[in-house]
């Protein structure tokens, strides 16, 4: 079981470059893990690609509906985002060794907080979970 970041998330229902090895990794996890919070960057990601075009609003809703069905049938463990991984995402913020985003710092929070390596395709993510020797892999 690994937790999948909203980087490795969305290739999965938006084609991507790294849809392919995404898809593979998704499928191959017995148990996957997302957070709450996965949903809301869905959502915003999905807003983000209809304001570039990159999308039509027709296929965002698609792609939700697939979201919100594979979360309410059990596809991921969802994993709470709690008042204590707030201060642990602080604690890796303020540890001024990386170059960690709020929200990136409540994604390995709550990886962490469940003892589950993080999976992602975010560059920056990754390199702040190594120095701060959390378990990541980056997929590339």
């Amino acid at each position: 079981m690994a937790y999948l970041d909203t980087s490795i998330v969305l290739p999965y229902y938006s084609p991507e470059k790294l849809s392919g090895r995404v898809e593979n990794i998704i499928l191959n996890d017995a148990d996957p893990a997302i957070s709450t919070l996965t949903a809301v960057e869905v959502a915003s990601a999905l807003s983000r690609k209809i304001r570039e075009k990159s999308i039509s609003s027709e296929n965002a809703e698609m792609i939700w509906e697939q979201f919100t069905f594979h979360r309410k049938n059990d596809y991921y463990r969802i994993l709470p985002v709690g008042i204590h991984h707030y201060s642990l995402a602080a604690e890796y913020i303020l540890q001024f060794k990386t170059s960690l985003r709020t929200l990136d710092a409540l994604h390995l929070a709550v990886a962490s907080d469940s003892s589950l390596p993080v999976v992602t395709c975010d560059k920056q993510l990754h390199q702040a979970a190594k120095k701060l020797h959390l378990p990541c892999t980056l997929v590339k």
